[in-house]
Formats: C-alpha cells, sequence, structure tokens
C-alpha cells in the first residue's frame, strides 16, 4: 500500500486435490470449510497497519453474518423467505466476495482509497482485475503466470461487490498517438485505447462493516498519507530534475487543454470538439490534483477549526477553490 518500486508479478498457484461435490452448482464449494486458503497474501517489504491487517483478516466474518457485515451485498438480491424476513445469501456466493475484499485491501493505498500502489516519484500504479484475481485465488485452471483468466466466479463476485457500494470503477483512456478513426459525421478523432480503471473504495462501505470506525479510517489515511509525502520529499530531493520536469509538463499540459498556446490535438482534428473539451488523458490527473489539494485544505480547515460543522468546512473549501476550470486557469497563469 506504500510506495513499491517494482512492480511485482505474482504467479498463478492452483490448489491440486479432490472437489468437494456437495455443493448445488458443482464449483467445489463446501460450505462448512470455506476455501480462505485460495487467499494468496503477497509479502510485503515492511507490515501492513494493523488496522488494514484487521480489515483482511475480519471481513472473513461476512460469511456466517452476512447482514451484520457487508447489509447492502448481502441484501442485493432482495429475496425474502415466505415469513418475510430477507433471505440469507449463498455461501457459495459469499466465499468469493470475500476473497476479493481481502485482495482488494491487500492492494488499496489508503491515502487515497485508490486500488494499487504509489511510487515515490508521483506515479501510480493501477492494479488490474487479473491481479486482483490472482491473489483472491480466483482464477481459472488454464491460467498461466503469462495469461492470467479470471473465474466466472470472480466477476460476479466483483459485480455484485461494485453494485452494493464497496467501491467505484472509472475507466479512463489514452491517446494512441497517430492513430485516428472516422465518427458518423464523418470527422476524426484520435483512437483512444483503455489503461487500467481506477478503482476507489468507499469509505461508508468500510465503516458500515463494523471493522473500522470513520476515526480509525481517517486516522489510517493520515498516517498513509504522511509516510507518502516522506518518500515523495526524499525522492525529490535526489532528483531535482525529475520533479522539476515533471511539474512543469504538467503546466504545459495545461495550457494545452485549455487552448493557450499549443492548442488540443482533438481540437485541431475535430473542429466540432466543443473549447471546454479535456483529453481523457489529461483530464484525469488534472481532476485528480484539483481534488487532492481541496481534500488537503478542508483537512486543514477542520484541524484549525474543530467547532465548526462539516458544511462550513465544505462551504470555505468551495470558496477558495472555486470550480475545477478556475483552478487549472489559476494554475497556469502561474
Amino acid at each position: 500500500m506504500f510506495a513499491i518500486e517494482s512492480d511485482k508479478t505474482f504467479e498463478v498457484t492452483q490448489q491440486v486435490g479432490l472437489s468437494y461435490i456437495g455443493s448445488g452448482n458443482r464449483c467445489g464449494h463446501d460450505p462448512q470449510n470455506p476455501a480462505w486458503h485460495k487467499f494468496k497474501q503477497p509479502a510485503k517489504k515492511n507490515k501492513l497497519p494493523l488496522v488494514v491487517q484487521k480489515l483482511i483478516d475480519g471481513i472473513r466474518s461476512y460469511y456466517y453474518a452476512p447482514y451484520e457485515v457487508m447489509p447492502t451485498l448481502a441484501g442485493l438480491s432482495g429475496s425474502v423467505n415466505k415469513d418475510g424476513k430477507l433471505r440469507k445469501p449463498r455461501t457459495d456466493g459469499c466465499e468469493p466476495s470475500v476473497l476479493i475484499m481481502q485482495a482488494i485491501f491487500q492492494f488499496t493505498e489508503f491515502a487515497s482509497l485508490r486500488v494499487g500502489t504509489p511510487l515515490s516519484n508521483g506515479d501510480f500504479i493501477n492494479r488490474y482485475c487479473d491481479e486482483i484475481a490472482v491473489v483472491s485465488g480466483l482464477v481459472t485452471d488454464a491460467s498461466t503466470s503469462d495469461n492470467i483468466i479470471p473465474s466466472q466466479r470472480f466477476w460476479r463476485g466483483w459485480e455484485k461487490l461494485k453494485k452494493s457500494g464497496a467501491f467505484t470503477v472509472h475507466k479512463i483512456y489514452r491517446v494512441i498517438e497517430g492513430e485516428f478513426e472516422t465518427k458518423a459525421d464523418g470527422s476524426k478523432a484520435p483512437k483512444m485505447r483503455a489503461s487500467t480503471a481506477i478503482k476507489t473504495l468507499n469509505p461508508d462501505f468500510l465503516v458500515a462493516t463494523k471493522l473500522i470506525t470513520y476515526a480509525q479510517l481517517q486516522s489510517l489515511r493520515d498516517f498513509c498519507s504522511d509516510k507518502l509525502t516522506k518518500l515523495k520529499q526524499r525522492f525529490a530531493r535526489k532528483n531535482p530534475e525529475e520533479v522539476d520536469a515533471r511539474q512543469a509538463l504538467n503546466r504545459l499540459k495545461m495550457r494545452q487543454v485549455l487552448g493557450g498556446s499549443a492548442k488540443s490535438a482533438v481540437n485541431k482534428i475535430n473542429k466540432t470538439a466543443p473549447k471546454s473539451y479535456f483529453p481523457p488523458a489529461h483530464s484525469a490527473e488534472l481532476k485528480r490534483q484539483y481534488g487532492q489539494e481541496l481534500a488537503a485544505y478542508a483537512k486543514q480547515l477542520s484541524v484549525d477549526n474543530p467547532d465548526k460543522k462539516p458544511s462550513w468546512i465544505r462551504e470555505q473549501a468551495r470558496s477558495k477553490y472555486n470550480s475545477f476550470e478556475v483552478w487549472v486557469k489559476s494554475k497556469v497563469q502561474l
């Protein structure tokens, strides 16, 4: 969850043995013996904070008490018994949900609640679903270390967790330089290619599990943020040229997307594109920076003004930072 300079590849480990065939769908699930061994917790250079390990271990309680631990997931189907009470989810569905959440907790960078690994140079490695599937042990028998194929149990569990509000998924795309496609109206636009989707944990979902409080979560996020800041500062001291070059490049991109001295390639090619259009490859990064600055300012306000209500904090923060577009323009003028 902290800066790890190498992006490790996890080997697929297959369990060999007799499959339990007593379950209704013959998937090998034994209701009396959930397959917790499938979760392959990767070794870390530093130990995870105790509260994170508590989340990883404690989420297993969903298998035994689904409505008490993840109520929005447990009640997703809306099924009820004849007595009118909500029907308990099948254990063969609870098992993959637990394994997936364990893997997500393992990969989450809690300062931002994004699923991935931050690097000291400011980059961020968003984790692919196949990596999450490997750690959760939900891959097909045909998977190899070079060709990971998440199982259908993984995808069913993933979609249910997403619908229950456990996390959000934001797909991002990048421009393929030099390649274009013709739109329905005859105009041309750069080809786009999907990159690793941004996955972000929902803090309310975490607290609803009763495994962590808002105060504990905020303390964890502050701890992770401080540690990451120190790593970035250490990198900046050792690599001032690279840090300054990144800052300069970000300002150039801001000017480009605003149609300043260097108009965006999209607007040059597609004359019908609105002036406020932001190329996806740049827009996501700029919005991330905007959100980080806004959150940091709001956090400082709450520390300096402990007697003020959250609504006042939000109003003051929004008053200072105004809209995203105004913030970008102010950065360009620096």
